[in-house]
Order: C-alpha cells, then sequence, then structure tokens
C-alpha cells in the first residue's frame, strides 16, 4: 500500500500495489483521515491486546518485583518488538 498526499486538493490517495503494478486506488479527504487513523489504531490495539493474551509472555516480563507485575513500559516493549513490521529482502 502507497499513500500520497496532494496538498492543493486536500486529498489522500490510497494505492495497492501487487509488486510493482498498482491495483486499485481510493481518494480519501484529508478532513476523513483522522477517523480511518482512530478505526486503524483502535483495529491494531485490539490485535495487540488478542496476540497478548494467547501468547506466553517473554521470560522477562513474567518476572516480578516482589507480588508487582513486570512494569507496563517494559510490556509495550516487548509488545512493539513483536508486532514492528519486518522489512523484506530485495
Amino acid at each position: 500500500m502507497r499513500v500520497t498526499w496532494h496538498e492543493q486538493y486536500e486529498l489522500l490517495v490510497l494505492s495497492v500495489w501487487h509488486d510493482d503494478r498498482c491495483t486499485g486506488s481510493f481518494r480519501l479527504s484529508v478532513a476523513d483521515a483522522p477517523q480511518l487513523a482512530g478505526m486503524l489504531s483502535a483495529a491494531v490495539g485490539d490485535w495487540a491486546a488478542a496476540v497478548l493474551a494467547t501468547r506466553p509472555e517473554p521470560a522477562i516480563l513474567a518476572q516480578a518485583v516482589g507480588d508487582r507485575p513486570a512494569r507496563p513500559r517494559a510490556r509495550l516493549a516487548a509488545l512493539l518488538t513483536r508486532i514492528r513490521p519486518r522489512r523484506r529482502r530485495p
């Protein structure tokens, strides 16, 4: 997927690519972009919560100090490490 910004028209164009060929595109008013961004954020958040619920936590996150669970920042860092897209090699 590629996104291009056309400031003079206040539009974003989202295009779907398969290898080097555009297979479809969609014009999105910049005024509608926040709603799309919110929906994408919510979907990724739901997905991340489901992943955390089904996968065993790494040992570092399972460690506790006394009866306190691992710090939320450490949990977030571990989650981001797992969900960051991997770059394809050419």
